[in-house]
């Protein structure tokens, strides 16, 4: 039934020629990538729609409540952190900041502010944004038990910091960063695992400590760390497997 609903809805909406579905607005695409809806041999024409259009508003939304949340997931993990950063720190009308500069102490309704809602808690999304990417903290299986660790450097930022209350215990996460220096502390609750992505911050041969004990170097995993059973290098990240406990892991130049 699945599959008839997304053949149906790429049959009726999708320009395969453009990539665009319906009218081609943020939302619009930001929803059928977020949602699993586009074909694998559109994805990159229906993302680049996507980056088109934010562009042609100067690195600003035009979405609402709805498209708001997707684009939280669909540009970092589609490979463009750096513009769902933009939008985040953005200053001049529409945007978060833009409505602080006016006064906001709360999440307004509308980036207008006005007669409506000057409390919406729904357009608190770019939380998600701030705790599953800057910070890099999202559950990997139910109940927080596996996590996944995964911080994302982006911009100009030189550090960020988040912690979650879980049924299992306060999980954490803290990264800084200098030129070629990266430092990451990680706190995993008790019977919980998860899969810390380290930052290769940039380095072709980064040499990665967990406490001062090598842990990565030369693009081999040294195990005889406690808490850590494996590791793998993928893309800028090298991710480790780890038990619960505390980490302190720090990158830097061979």
């Amino acid at each position: 039934m699945a599959e008839a609903i997304r053949e149906a809805f790429n049959r009726r909406f999708l320009d395969p020629a453009t990539g665009r579905y319906g009218g081609g607005s943020q939302t619009s695409q930001a929803l059928a990538l977020d949602l699993g809806l586009v074909p694998v041999d559109h994805e990159a024409t229906a993302l680049a729609a996507l980056l088109d259009d934010i562009e042609g508003h100067d690195g600003h939304l035009s979405t609402g409540i709805i498209g708001a949340g997707a684009l939280q997931h669909v540009l970092p993990e589609h490979g463009h952190g750096e513009a769902m950063f933009r939008i985040a720190t953005q200053t001049t009308y529409p945007s978060w900041g833009h409505t602080i500069a006016n006064g906001a102490t709360t999440v307004w309704e509308s980036f207008e502010g006005g007669i409506l809602s000057l409390n919406m808690k729904m357009f608190c999304s770019v939380a998600v944004f701030l705790y599953r990417y800057l910070a890099g903290i999202a559950p990997a299986g139910r109940g927080f038990r596996e996590l996944v660790i995964k911080p994302h450097l982006l911009g100009d930022l030189t550090g960020a910091a988040a912690s979650v209350a879980t049924v299992k215990g306060t999980v954490s996460s803290r990264w800084t960063r200098g030129a070629d220096t990266l430092q990451l502390q990680v706190t995993v609750p008790v019977n919980c695992s998860a899969r810390v992505a380290v930052p290769a911050a940039g380095l072709a041969r980064p040499v990665i400590r967990e406490g001062g004990r090598v842990v990565w170097q030369d693009g081999t995993y040294r195990n005889g760390t406690p808490g850590i059973s494996a590791a793998r290098a993928q893309e800028d990240y090298v991710t480790f497997e780890v038990g619960s406990g505390k980490y302190q892991f720090q990158v830097a130049a061979q």
